[in-house]
């Protein structure tokens, strides 16, 4: 069976715990600025108030998302079991006789796997990622000492730091892009399915090749993780554009 093509069950819950992952994201910018008095040689994650303040922040996040994922699916059922079981595979067949091309574009079973599909990978992998973060910080805290015997020993903690600092993004990456993949070889997208390369390449190319990226701004240099740029980006910014585009391409999804 399907639903209404007005319905926007899959689109909403992306949208929606995009929204809450853009503020989540927003705030934590915004605590590291006003609350951030680490020393320059030391990289700000060690930073504990705005670690701790940070990890809330987080918590609140997976919360409210696991919530907005429960709230839609429990929606979704809802629309679902209103036909009997037994009677839901003529269902479908009578919508596509008589909608013809205004079908929706997936059947409501098709938009409930995608939905389970994008709450594990936005909470199971939120919190994997956040285990990983704790892991990584202590790693990045132990060799942390480096930057404390002089320029060489910084230049090296440096380098250690820049270049491993994409295995903090790896797994949550590589689980947005399977999600972006696997919903346009539902919806048989091809730009959905380029998406999914495209991001997968950056990515691979900003973590073995550039690294960072150098600028000076008054005076001082700044460094900035491009691997960190790219996540941040797709995981505040572009699922947003995501679900946007659902909505508007895309009947009932």
């Amino acid at each position: 069976m399907f639903l209404g093509a007005k319905k926007r069950i899959l689109s909403d819950a992306l949208l929606y715990s995009s929204i809450i992952s853009f503020v989540a994201g927003v705030l934590s910018a915004l605590v590291r600025i006003v609350l951030g008095r680490v020393p320059s040689l030391a990289s700000d994650m060690l930073n504990d108030v705005v670690w701790n303040v940070q990890s809330g922040i987080s918590f609140v996040q997976i919360v409210l998302t696991f919530l907005v994922f429960v709230f839609f699916w429990r929606l979704l059922r809802h629309y679902i079991e209103t036909v009997p079981a037994e009677e839901r595979r003529q269902m479908g067949l009578l919508q596509e006789e008589f909608l013809g091309k205004d079908i929706p574009s997936l059947s409501a079973e098709d938009v409930n796997k995608l939905l389970e599909i994008w709450g594990v990978i936005l909470v199971g992998s939120e919190i994997v990622y956040q285990v990983t973060s704790s892991l990584y910080r202590e790693f990045i805290r132990q060799i942390s000492v480096f930057s404390l015997s002089g320029p060489e020993g910084f230049g090296i903690y440096l380098n250690i730091y820049t270049k491993t600092h994409g295995f903090k993004y790896l797994g949550m990456m590589v689980a947005i892009v399977l999600g972006i993949t696997i919903t346009g070889i539902f919806l048989n997208d091809r730009y959905l399915k380029g998406c999914g390369v495209v991001l997968s390449t950056l990515f691979l190319l900003l973590f073995a090749v550039i690294n960072r990226f150098t600028f000076t701004i008054f005076g001082r240099n700044v460094d900035i993780v491009m691997t960190s740029v790219l996540f941040h980006a797709v995981d505040m910014a572009g699922l947003i554009l995501l679900a946007i585009y659902l909505r508007n391409r895309y009947r009932g999804v």
